[in-house]
């Protein structure tokens, strides 16, 4: 699903984020149309800022600069890719899981715009899941807001899919999303 460039693992590693996100970011910027490196770029940084104070640094990561990039890839994927389900899948799961790292369009319209991101990212996913019932990353990101059991269920049933998918190894982010769907 995730097709992240071979250095990046080797950026990783190094505890060059930095060079990941810039690395992902001009490869996106060379290639804007791309689904893959819109969600390879969006999601690492995504994973940066979730995981910043967690994470050791070889060098300067500022976290305005990485709440920039996301803004600014997150603005191209809203106008280019909302009608693509692993926009959905991905954007969903991430504005769903922290809404606060993003601003969405329509968001200034509400009160509450964490609580307008929140249900915006569910609803992504549950379009995706309405649309294939089969898709066993969209059953897994819409059961995690269910009933228990069903998220549970859901979880034993996606292990051979999810290996398949997401294999270990070729990436944090990528391990990131294997370690919750398994």
């Amino acid at each position: 699903m995730l097709k992240f460039p071979i250095c990046i693992v080797d950026y990783e590693d190094q505890n060059q984020w930095n060079h990941a996100v810039n690395y992902l970011m001009e490869d996106w910027r060379s290639n804007k149309k791309d689904l893959n490196k819109t969600l390879c770029a969006a999601t690492e940084i995504w994973f940066v800022l979730v995981f910043y104070e967690l994470l050791t640094f070889a060098g300067d990561v500022k976290r305005y600069d990485l709440e920039e990039q996301l803004d600014e890839v997150s603005e191209f994927a809203f106008r280019h890719f909302s009608h693509e389900r692993l926009f959905k899948l991905f954007f969903g799961y991430m504005i769903s899981a922290f809404p606060y790292l993003f601003s969405v369009p329509g968001k200034g319209e509400h009160e509450d715009a964490f609580d307008y991101n929140e249900q915006l990212g569910i609803d992504m996913c549950e379009q995706v899941y309405k649309s294939e019932p089969d898709n066993i990353v969209a059953k897994f990101f819409t059961s995690r807001w269910g009933d228990y059991d069903d998220f549970m269920l859901a979880v034993r049933e996606a292990k051979e899919e999810i290996d398949k998918l997401f294999p270990d190894g070729k990436s944090a982010v990528v391990d990131y999303f294997r370690g919750i769907l398994s």
